[in-house]
């Protein structure tokens, strides 16, 4: 939604031509395929997607900016009696998949926070993103993984609940801090970043300008791109969104990383080792902050 605001409001073009470079974004499937054969430049992964690709691949990758929090969350029926997930345990869990970031969080965050493990504690069943809510709602699993906007009709329309609103939020009370755990920041590989440190900071000065936009001008901003990623929505769900939106700031308000968000993302990648989910911590110069113009 951000980027289709850029692209809009010419400001891919505005950045490039102060970093005298050209801003292509690619949309596509296969991003990540892309990005290993070198066909783009700049990514965005999870800060454990590159610990991983860091650690046990020994790819020589960084990340130098932040974009979307774990604004993924887990949900049951609005008429369940469930009210935590302790007393979610031993039912059936529907999830995306654990080659998503949602199960993965999942399986860190629940081991370390409940001591209760995914593959364990819970009768897991693979579907869909979008399925996956639609299956809690009609009673085919106790509770489900999911995130907006998938879950935003059937949560407006009371149907279902959040049981845990989002693994970012739930991190930030725990651990006592501002800070809400990341999962989508700018990645490269480290012999772009650092050979083209003026294209980056172009992008990540497009991009605050995106962030902002979203961010003060929520309603506005929902109501014209919403339908990017949720197909035939309108103004209800916009307004719904907008409203989640200011609640839950799925999108932090600036791209540029400080050292609490590193040290806080190296908490987390901490209990990813802990939990066996990485093999190597691997943060030796994986991390780069660029400082805006």
């Amino acid at each position: 939604m951000i980027a289709q605001y850029l692209t809009d409001a010419g400001l891919w073009e505005k950045w490039g031509i102060r970093a005298s470079v050209v801003f292509e974004p690619v949309y596509a499937r296969d991003d990540f395929a892309q990005f290993s054969e070198r066909k783009v430049d700049v990514i965005q992964l999870s800060p454990l997607e590159v610990a991983r690709l860091k650690g046990d691949q020994d790819w020589e990758v960084v990340m130098w900016g932040r974009d979307g929090t774990a604004s993924h969350g887990l949900y049951v029926r609005s008429d369940s009696k469930i009210r935590s997930i302790e007393e979610l345990a031993g039912s059936t869990l529907a999830h995306p998949g654990f080659g998503t970031g949602s199960t993965r969080l999942a399986e860190i965050l629940f081991q370390d926070w409940w001591g209760l493990e995914l593959g364990k504690d819970f009768q897991l069943i693979n579907a869909p993103w979008a399925v996956v809510p639609e299956m809690v709602a009609e009673g085919k699993a106790t509770g489900g993984l999911s995130l907006m906007p998938y879950t935003l009709n059937l949560w407006r329309d009371n149907e279902i609940r959040p049981l845990l609103v989002s693994y970012s939020s739930e991190w930030a009370k725990r651990r006592g801090t501002d800070h809400q755990l990341a999962m989508s920041v700018w990645t490269s590989w480290k012999d772009w970043v650092e050979g083209h440190p003026d294209a980056a900071r172009g992008l990540l000065g497009a991009w605050a300008e995106g962030m902002t936009y979203a961010h003060t001008k929520t309603e506005e901003w929902a109501q014209k791109y919403l339908e990017l990623t949720l197909p035939g929505a309108g103004e209800k769900e916009a307004r719904f969104f907008a409203q989640w939106f200011k609640e839950q700031q799925p999108t932090y308000q600036t791209p540029y990383l400080d050292e609490t968000f590193i040290e806080e993302e190296g908490a987390f990648l901490d209990l990813a080792l802990k939990s066996e989910v990485i093999r190597s911590r691997g943060l030796k110069g994986i991390w780069k902050i660029i400082k805006p113009e």
